[in-house]
């Protein structure tokens, strides 16, 4: 190679996602709506993060009805499980991952277990539900 020859050299892409987890403390309470025909929300508390900030421990929350078509969070219950952080669609932090949706057995035991994926947004206020009764 001369002294007038450049080499370019190909950057690839980032795939980790930039989030500040400063956003994310214990104590945080995230929810995920999901349904068809009929609007359901699951929610979960931040009980740890991890000391890389890229993933959280959790446990399940109960809801109660604060209007005949909102909700909010109680109490925690179950056992804890792990979730990862994300950057939600406005940059906001968020929270997603395989979670404990019920149980067939027993609360406390993950081998019961039944799960599915979820995408949790952080929680603020009650947010809607379909009211007792409708949908299906």
């Amino acid at each position: 190679m001369s002294e007038n020859e450049t080499v370019v050299r190909e950057s690839k892409p980032s795939l980790s996602v930039s989030v500040d987890t400063a956003r994310v403390r214990v104590g945080d309470v995230f929810y995920e709506s999901w349904g068809y025909d009929q609007t359901q929300n699951d929610f979960v508390q931040v009980v740890s993060i991890s000391p890389t900030g890229k993933s959280v421990i959790v446990r399940m929350m109960a809801a109660r009805q604060v209007t005949p078509n909102t909700v909010a969070p109680t109490v925690q219950h179950g056992q804890p499980f792990r979730m990862l952080v994300d950057k939600g669609y406005h940059g906001e932090a968020s929270i997603k991952g395989s979670y404990p949706f019920c149980w067939s057995q027993v609360e406390d035991d993950p081998k019961t277990w039944s799960r599915r994926l979820g995408y949790f947004s952080k929680y603020t206020d009650p947010v809607y539900e379909t009211p007792a009764g409708f949908g299906h």
